[in-house]
């Protein structure tokens, strides 16, 4: 595992539990009966909720990303003349778009 993905798993980690915290907080302050505290304690509520949407769908698609980079990799390694035409083929067509330019 890379530097960069134990960084983000211990962000990732860390996150779960700053949020685990606050909902204890809101939890804690149920009994609070002030209207201001009721409100705020509702949208950190919602907040809370969010974020922790937020963050499952971003673990979603790190996962994603990441079997897809690693289907990437395979193709890549399994077929290395396609990848070598495919990189022919763009840099003709980005030659052949310069040259027009500079025809101009």
């Amino acid at each position: 595992m890379s530097r960069a993905e134990i960084a983000r798993e211990r962000l990732l980690a860390n996150l779960k539990a700053l949020l685990g915290d606050v909902e204890e907080l809101v939890k804690a302050t149920a009994e609070q009966t002030d209207d201001g505290v009721s409100s705020l304690r509702g949208r950190v509520f919602r907040t809370l909720e969010s974020a922790k949407s937020t963050l499952s769908q971003g673990k979603k698609a790190l996962n994603t990303s990441r079997q897809s980079a690693e289907a990437a990799i395979s193709y890549a390694q399994d077929n290395p003349w396609a990848i070598a035409g495919i990189a022919a083929g763009a840099a003709m067509a980005l030659a052949c778009f310069i040259w027009n330019r500079c025809a101009r």
